[in-house]
């Protein structure tokens, strides 16, 4: 056990910046609806900005006012040949979730990134996209540049068992899918984050879910709302771990985005008796819920992890393993393999 020389008086509010997966998600969606879309609260960190600037190169009106984003959506069919490759810069979400919207279109495209997304597997999207009638080349260790030729005009369903538990590639086929002359099955087990499917739900596009298979149906359109973004969870874990070890009075995260399939930190510091109170409980405006967090100084104690809580918590990890230094006894993580090619 470690001691922490910190004043046990530190206390506060705290709001975290809005949630990255969502605020690439809203950039998404909105740049291919119609009609016009607000997105309050998003991020706007360099992973973001690259989603961001990834649309405006293929002729998506896009405008930043203070937090907001507004977007004027061109449509399923209305993105352009860019000019020149698409800096991913170091956001995974960005590469595998635009090869798959880019598989699909009628023009080519090249994704590149920086040097340590460049080193990232992407095999594990590109490979499937392939079934479904997807050009794509890559690197021969299967690594960026990806370079993604134009597609036929009717793209093959895919009937697919998702092996790796990754939101990234389920949405990247769910993506791809869209665009296909019937109706695509994905086979997984839900261990991983479900932002996705909210959204699919909030603009009414068809999906439906039967046990573990997730079937999608070709669309021609749909129409884009505007929506608040929630704040960061993992954003917030940082603030939540430094409570549970060094306030006594408490840190308080507002506006929290408590998504079952991102807040399995929460759970895991409770297993090793962290004081951590949910306030305020409720919805944004597209069904994820959304939490006001009240962390205490704790005495910890060392506990082991396994899957499927490590699977959803793997962000995360890095700041558990902080907790546990800090805990009385000894405590395992397992399953935790991902962070090998994860950027954290």
């Amino acid at each position: 056990m470690t001691k922490l020389d910190l004043d046990a008086n530190l206390h506060g509010t705290v709001e975290m910046p809005g949630d990255k997966s969502i605020s690439h998600r809203a950039i998404i969606f909105s740049s291919i609806g119609e009609g016009t879309a607000i997105v309050e609260n998003c991020l706007l960190s360099g992973d973001v900005l690259a989603t961001i600037d990834a649309f405006k190169s293929m002729g998506v009106n896009i405008q930043i006012n203070g937090k907001n984003v507004i977007i004027d959506g061109v449509g399923l069919y209305g993105l352009k040949e860019p000019s020149k490759p698409i800096d991913c810069g170091n956001s995974g979400t960005t590469c595998r979730l635009l090869t798959g919207l880019l598989s699909m279109q009628s023009f080519k495209s090249i994704l590149v990134g920086d040097a340590s997304l460049s080193v990232r597997p992407m095999k594990r999207v590109t490979l499937p996209l392939k079934q479904m009638g997807a050009k794509i080349n890559t690197s021969t260790n299967g690594t960026l540049p990806i370079e993604i030729l134009p597609s036929e005009l009717y793209k093959t369903p895919i009937n697919y068992k998702l092996e790796i538990p990754s939101a990234q590639i389920f949405t990247s086929l769910l993506l791809a899918s869209l665009y296909c002359n019937d109706a695509s099955n994905i086979h997984c087990d839900n261990n991983f984050r479900d932002h996705t499917q909210r959204f699919f739900k909030f603009l009414n596009i068809p999906l439906s879910h039967n046990n573990h298979t997730y079937t999608t149906q070709p669309i021609k359109n749909f129409t884009n709302r505007d929506l608040k973004v929630p704040g960061d969870f993992s954003s917030a874990s940082f603030f939540i771990v430094l409570g549970v070890l060094a306030s006594d009075k408490g840190i308080i995260i507002k506006n929290v985005n408590l998504n079952p399939t991102r807040d399995a930190l929460i759970g895991m510091l409770k297993k090793m008796g962290a004081d951590i109170t949910i306030n305020h409980s409720s919805d944004s405006s597209y069904c994820e819920p959304v939490a006001d967090i009240l962390c205490k100084k704790s005495a910890l104690k060392g506990t082991e992890f396994s899957f499927p809580e490590t699977a959803i918590a793997i962000d995360e990890i890095p700041i558990l393993a902080i907790a546990c230094a800090f805990a009385e006894g000894v405590s395992i993580i397992n399953n935790i393999a991902e962070l090998r090619v994860k950027e954290s």
